[in-house]
């Protein structure tokens, strides 16, 4: 099955939760040096630039490949070490 927009959105949310929890929409958004509405549309489905996305990796350590397929672990390196 090929991955959506709506797959990967919930796998940033995921990883955001994790590293900021629940109520860390905002602070994402500041790591990333993005409005939080963006963020939120990200979140939500809404298509995500590539440059976001290479900059969202860096700052959390996700791993590229169980972002885009959901394949593999979350993590690539230690999320603490941040952007």
């Amino acid at each position: 099955m090929k991955p959506t927009h709506a797959d990967l959105a919930a796998r940033l949310r995921l990883v955001r939760r994790d590293l900021y929890g629940d109520d860390g929409a905002s602070a994402m958004a500041d790591a990333l040096s993005l409005p939080a509405r963006t963020w939120l549309n990200y979140e939500a489905g809404v298509v995500l630039p590539a440059g976001v996305l290479l900059v969202f990796i860096r700052c959390t350590g996700a791993d590229a490949r169980w972002l885009l397929s959901g394949e593999g672990h979350p993590y690539a390196k230690d999320p603490r070490e941040g952007c």
